[in-house]
């Protein structure tokens, strides 16, 4: 809080009285920025949380309300309506009144989703709860990234990667806590409501904590979006076509085992887990990659190597080769999502909450859009076809880093 002398003489500070603003990022203690880091790490465990439970809950959520593939799609794909959403509003009121009054309104969207979910007694009360869950998910999304950035301004590809590391453990703990309570016979909604407790325990951190100002404080879009940067044009592009790479297979995959290859509902996940586990290893080794490396380079090979085991998934008919397919899926999409925005922070450093919601808003309408195809094409022909045509989203992704490397002359932006 600032002191009361310190708020008079400028228009904005009025905005600061009311949400406690902070100092900046150099102000803070470092056990100040400690907390709020390992707050943020949390809010990553919340978010997996929400991505990974319904999918792991697909099957059990089909015999309850008698889903199409069609009908599951979209469900899988509300939860990122939500996010795209919540992005979108977030972005420029986070630029404004800051950090906590939102991160705090996360938690309390995402335990209401949650709960809702599990208490649903009809398809559209499930997806509206799916909704809802993804409107808080949203809001954390949008704001974790560039909070991270803040604290860690020296070192954002590290910071970024190491934070998104932790998405990838409260991937793995969820899968496992699921396979387990599913193995138990644990009804599905139960599961839901033993999930709210990652999500409890990031919003009292935020709530208890001091937190620093956003890098912008503006609401005009106009000024704040950095419409005349094409690398920030590129970069929307490829965020869509790797949330698809990443989302498309994730959200299919158990029930994808399930039902191709007669995996028992209480072992489909394992496919799930491992994903999840190698993408962790993964984000934890793109964050400690050494400076002479170019991410971009990186990414560009993982696009190659995504788009070959997601089609060694979907024509296989060895189980092993399957789940050893999933698997490695995961080491490559690991460093998209979260090198792509350190890699906009770097070249766009002023850009603010509402460039990374509206990267964060385009790569979340993949969320929307390839589950619900593959869910479309499962109806139409069948749920290996579905699979197996997501195969070519990521080669479209490295289309886009192609240009990018052209564009910089393969300069890109070492990792920082």
């Amino acid at each position: 809080m600032h002191p009361a002398g310190q708020q008079s003489g400028s228009s904005d500070r009025p905005t600061e009285t009311l949400l406690a603003d902070t100092p900046p990022q150099a102000d803070l203690s470092h056990v100040t920025q400690t907390r709020a880091l390992v707050s943020s790490y949390v809010g990553m465990l919340g978010i997996a949380v929400a991505v990974n439970t319904p999918p792991m809950c697909l099957t059990a959520l089909t015999d309850t309300f008698l889903l199409t593939d069609t009908q599951r799609g979209v469900l899988l794909g509300a939860l990122f309506w939500g996010f795209v959403a919540a992005i979108v509003c977030t972005g420029p009121l986070g630029d404004r009144f800051g950090y906590k009054p939102f991160l705090v309104l996360a938690s309390c969207l995402q335990i209401s989703g949650l709960v809702l979910s599990a208490t649903a007694q009809s398809y559209p009360a499930l997806v509206t709860g799916a909704a809802v869950l993804g409107v808080g998910c949203g809001v954390l999304e949008v704001l974790v990234s560039p909070l991270v950035c803040v604290l860690r301004p020296h070192a954002r590809t590290r910071a970024m990667n190491l934070c998104h590391g932790f998405y990838s453990v409260g991937a793995i703990g969820t899968l496992a806590l699921s396979m387990h309570l599913l193995r138990l016979h644990v009804s599905w909604r139960l599961i839901y409501l033993v999930m709210t407790a990652p999500v409890f325990l990031y919003g009292l951190g935020f709530l208890t904590c001091r937190l620093p100002r956003p890098e912008r404080q503006n609401t005009n879009l106009a000024s704040v979006l950095p419409w005349n940067e094409r690398v920030f044009w590129r970069m929307l592009l490829a965020m869509l076509f790797l949330a698809g790479a990443e989302i498309g297979p994730h959200q299919w995959m158990s029930a994808y085992l399930e039902e191709v290859f007669r995996f028992a509902r209480e072992t489909a996940g394992s496919g799930l887990v491992l994903f999840a586990i190698m993408m962790a290893l993964g984000r934890f080794a793109m964050g400690s990659l050494p400076a002479k490396y170019v991410p971009l380079r990186v990414l560009l090979l993982n696009c190659v190597g995504s788009a070959v085991c997601i089609a060694l998934a979907g024509t296989t008919h060895s189980r092993v080769v399957a789940v050893a397919s999933f698997a490695c899926l995961g080491w490559f999409v690991s460093a998209f999502w979260p090198t792509v925005l350190a890699h906009c922070a770097d070249r766009i450093p002023n850009g603010g909450i509402t460039m990374f919601g509206a990267l964060s808003a385009v790569g979340n309408s993949g969320g929307i859009v390839f589950p619900t195809m593959v869910g479309w094409l499962a109806d139409h022909r069948d749920l290996r076809s579905g699979m197996l045509s997501l195969a070519a989203v990521p080669l479209a992704a490295g289309v886009v880093f192609v240009w990018e490397l052209w564009e910089t002359r393969g300069g890109g932006n070492p990792a920082t």
